[in-house]
């Protein structure tokens, strides 16, 4: 029998919630995640991820998973959502260098000189109402695609944010 997307979700989270239960002797683990936020199994119910530093903990969890879902153990996460993890004794490092460069190639900006500072320090952008006007669609896919890269660029953040404001009527100048 198919479980419904519901059922599954609910089997899901109950078989968690008592997993931990069973298992949780040693580790003070709350139900603050699973009870408050429900998203837990709405995000991916295709991916689960999980993390910590007991790697008995890991075995059993993904043998009990195993037995009770249809789960196959893919290791360790090497790409989620555009960003490639790199896990390494001395730590885990996050990267977006493949999305940048899809995104790059994406808007033809892929043979564009690099620059050391997202924008020209001094630069001051207005509306520009009597500017060349460019597709919105289009300007809100590039403002959309470069916001996704501040979650490793902080650095863009100040000037994502400041083009993310000429959305509603773009220009030449704001591209």
């Amino acid at each position: 029998m198919r479980l419904t997307r519901e059922k599954y979700i609910f089997e899901f989270l109950f078989f968690l919630i008592f997993w931990i239960f069973i298992n949780n002797n040693r580790n003070k683990i709350t139900f603050e995640k699973i009870l408050v936020d429900p998203k837990l199994g709405y995000n991916n119910v295709d991916d689960l991820i999980f993390t910590g530093n007991d790697e008995s903990m890991f075995v059993k969890f993904k043998s009990s998973m195993m037995r009770e879902f249809d789960m196959t153990d893919l290791g360790k996460m090497r790409f989620f959502l555009g960003s490639e993890v790199v896990q390494r004794v001395d730590g885990i490092f996050i990267n977006q260098k493949k999305y940048a460069l899809e995104v790059l190639k994406r808007f033809k900006m892929d043979r564009s000189n690099p620059v050391h500072n997202p924008i020209v320090p001094g630069c001051k952008l207005s509306k520009d109402e009597d500017g060349v006007k460019v597709d919105s669609t289009f300007y809100k896919q590039v403002v959309g695609s470069l916001m996704y890269l501040t979650a490793t660029r902080p650095d863009m953040m100040f000037v994502v944010s400041l083009i993310s404001r000429y959305m509603a009527n773009p220009t030449e100048l704001h591209l």
